[in-house]
């Protein structure tokens, strides 16, 4: 995993929230309206009749496509010939598309929209604003079977259609179209209200799982570069091993003081191990509940894991005496790995070496700050935000494998924040801001 793919899927994921941010914002108000009877109908607002308010307001408290359906089914088969009855989203793609899978009409009924939709002359009903008569192509001359289409259209847009089955003559119905219209109207607006909703949950689920593969992804990314360090480090003992197990069969220098070597690196082969098996349960463990951990504690596990590579980067460090041990409530293992990632990330900060600091102390009653501080190079004009955003990073800090977009969703789970300060020639601070146990 590198860090461009990072950005470009949590660039995706931003964009995705972005939108599923207004749409939630959109449908809310458009359901706030709703429930106060602010939706304008036609030109003059919405009548006062008790028999349209009564209809309003059960049309509106339908959630799906098939509860608007079965309403008006009960509401219209009877009234003005009406037999069948069926609605339709449109687009001009795939045209009609009925807003319930089972839709209970005839196959006569289907039969006949598909007819006049191969014929293009949906699509030129589609045009009107008006209620349209189309003659039943399946009739005999003659006959009054007739079908009404009521487009329905939102902001200028044909957003869908309800189509009706009626036996009544074109002049009895064309009487009706004022009524028609004020119910296509509302029935527009519900039908938007239901797919705004739809898309909301679609799009809330597919962010829930490129969440997941985000994490997974910055986690195994985590791992491997530990494994790869640790990989290196084992290198050393085993050299040694292999030196003296070569003196031991020439036969040239004492075998228990070999021996005694062997098993010091042996010992230090089993201490990589281990570090190795201890990070993987930790990843393993991640879903573990929030709890009081202890800060020093969380700090000292996760420098014995990283010391090893800061000795490689000759980079040292230290951790601030606190006057009193200070517990945060925290999920162990995210903080361990927010705590990793910012260290890693000014570790890719200090080509040259340097050192890196830790404190903690506690800010109020309810809050507590872990400061981890380098003193590389000041990345003056970063702030909280553009510090965490790959694309605005500088070049060198970009190559680090370590993707922030898992640490700022440990850090949102946990209800904390990260705070990022740049001193000229002093270098950088990070300031994870904790809720402490009470």
């Amino acid at each position: 995993m590198d860090d461009e793919k990072y950005s470009m899927n949590s660039e995706y994921v931003k964009s995705l929230e972005i939108a599923l941010q207004l749409l939630q914002e959109e449908v809310e108000s458009l359901r706030s309206k709703l429930k106060k009877g602010l939706i304008p109908i036609g030109n003059n607002g919405v009548s006062t009749d008790d028999a349209q308010k009564s209809f309003q307001s059960l049309l509106f408290n339908c959630s799906t496509g098939c509860e608007i359906l079965n309403f008006l089914n009960e509401y219209l088969i009877g009234k003005f010939g009406i037999s069948e009855i069926c609605i339709y989203t449109y687009d001009e793609k795939t045209l009609l598309t009925p807003v319930c899978e089972v839709s209970g009409t005839s196959d006569i009924f289907e039969n006949s929209i598909n007819y006049l939709q191969e014929n293009g002359i949906i699509s030129w009903a589609m045009k009107h604003k008006s209620p349209t008569i189309l003659k039943d192509p399946f009739t005999s001359e003659g006959s009054d079977s007739n079908y009404i289409l009521v487009s329905m259209h939102m902001k200028n847009k044909a957003l869908g259609a309800l189509i009706a089955k009626s036996s009544e003559s074109k002049t009895i119905l064309e009487n009706s179209f004022e009524e028609f219209a004020v119910i296509s109207e509302l029935i527009a607006v519900a039908v938007k209200n239901v797919i705004g909703a739809n898309i909301l949950e679609q799009t809330n689920r597919k962010l829930i799982n490129l969440r997941s593969q985000l994490e997974n992804q910055s986690q195994m990314a985590s791992f491997g570069e530990i494994a790869m360090n640790m990989a290196k480090e084992s290198f050393v003992p085993i050299s040694i091993i292999e030196s003296n197990l070569h003196l031991i069969k020439t036969g040239i220098s004492e075998k228990k003081k070999r021996y005694e070597i062997i098993d010091i690196q042996l010992d230090n082969l089993r201490s990589i191990n281990n570090k190795l098996i201890n990070y993987f349960k930790l990843i393993s463990d991640n879903n573990e509940r929030r709890s009081s951990i202890n800060v020093r504690i969380v700090l000292d596990d996760v420098l014995s894991l990283l010391s090893v590579i800061l000795m490689r980067y000759g980079i040292e460090y230290e951790i601030a005496e606190s006057d009193s041990d200070i517990e945060v409530v925290w999920n162990k293992a995210d903080l361990e790995q927010t705590i990793f990632g910012i260290v890693m990330f000014c570790v890719t900060n200090m080509i040259d070496g340097g050192k890196i600091s830790f404190s903690y102390l506690k800010s109020s009653k309810k809050s507590a700050v872990i400061n981890i501080s380098d003193n590389g190079e000041a990345l003056s004009g970063y702030d909280n935000v553009s510090i965490l955003d790959s694309e605005r990073r500088p070049a060198h800090i970009k190559q680090s494998l370590i993707s922030f977009y898992s640490i700022e969703q440990y850090l949102s789970r946990n209800r904390s924040k990260l705070e990022f300060e740049a001193i000229e020639k002093k270098g950088n601070t990070f300031r994870i801001i904790c809720p402490v146990s009470s």
